[in-house]
């Protein structure tokens, strides 16, 4: 009983933010954070009324400017290339039924959209060379249960050239639900999180050549019970290839708060990054692994999402400080 009823606390969570997120009214929300290279910026998702833009905003003052100029349609999940000088995301045109992968420079010119196909690719990321794309494409939007909301379901990865041609599926699983892939510095594994009925969520490890899995591990929080297995979500590499960076949430209490942990591919071991973040999502790193960034949410008393606020972690030193964004005209 306890595990349904921390499951459904869990879902009432991230409905509420999906809510704040894609529902907001008033100021601008951002939705979605990503990390330059350099970490000197980051490319976030801002929602003002019913639409969702893609913005750089300075690490050092928090000024976001427009990077598109796109007048239809939401902007979502940006990332940067390795050298820093272009952006693929995915736009999703308020007429249309499918999702489309983007590519635009750091400068807003040559913006370049993949033909239109089925499914519904989201986050994508270059690989290292600069040379192709993967991402994750859902194959089914619907819902298992009554009391859950319709969701994108049946997703596998997928890997394809800049310009959407050679489109290669990397896994054949059909998962309930997966992360936002994260690419090895050396461009040979795929980084993942996702779920299995039998045994919750683990990390996993494809090979970027033949979607081979390679891997599968689950890490032990510190200090915590863990008897269903943590929340895990965002699983990004460092620069050696073998560490990592994740967010997780314990499920051993009532408490469900999303911090940063470290960890070493096929280890249980991981060190806390952060503390008492409540409720957190999104974590990007830079390509040096010094800087991260990710938001963090706060809700009212009667469990309402108040803020959305981006918060820069500085690895080494393991602090975390809220960054105040200023949208310009």
């Amino acid at each position: 009983m306890k595990t349904v009823y921390r499951y459904f606390l869990s879902l009432v969570l991230l409905s509420l933010f999906a809510i704040d997120s894609y529902g907001a009214k008033g100021s601008p929300t951002v939705e979605f954070v990503s990390i330059s290279p350099d970490g000197t910026q980051l490319a976030a998702v801002i929602r003002n009324g019913n639409r969702s833009s893609i913005y750089l905003v300075s690490v050092e003052s928090g000024q976001a400017q427009r990077l598109t100029k796109s007048q239809d349609g939401d902007e979502l999940t940006p990332s940067f290339s390795a050298d820093g000088k272009q952006i693929a995301f995915v736009w999703l045109p308020a007429s249309a039924k499918h999702s489309q992968i983007s590519i635009v420079n750091t400068d807003g010119s040559d913006l370049r959209r993949w033909p239109t196909s089925e499914g519904s690719p989201s986050t994508p990321v270059f690989t290292p060379d600069g040379k192709k794309i993967v991402f994750r494409s859902s194959g089914w939007y619907g819902h298992y249960s009554p009391i859950a909301a319709p969701r994108p379901h049946g997703w596998d990865y997928f890997i394809a050239n800049l310009d959407g041609s050679s489109v290669q599926q990397l896994t054949q699983n059909r998962f309930y639900d997966v992360s936002p892939p994260s690419v090895s510095p050396d461009g040979k594994l795929v980084l993942v999180v996702t779920e299995d009925s039998h045994v919750g969520q683990y990390f996993a490890t494809y090979s970027v050549e033949d979607g081979k899995l390679l891997s599968s591990f689950r890490p032990h929080l510190p200090h915590k019970e863990d008897n269903d297995g943590p929340i895990l979500d965002n699983p990004v590499f460092l620069p050696d290839g073998k560490k990592f960076l994740f967010m997780a949430a314990d499920q051993s209490k009532f408490e469900f708060s999303y911090e940063v942990y470290l960890s070493e591919l096929g280890s249980s071991t991981v060190t806390q990054m952060t503390n008492r973040n409540g409720y957190a999502a999104g974590l990007t790193v830079s390509a040096d692994g010094k800087r991260a960034a990710y938001l963090k949410t706060r809700f009212d008393l009667l469990g309402k999402p108040k803020e959305t606020k981006i918060y820069l972690l500085d690895v080494p030193s393991r602090t975390a400080t809220p960054l105040e964004v200023s949208v310009l005209p």
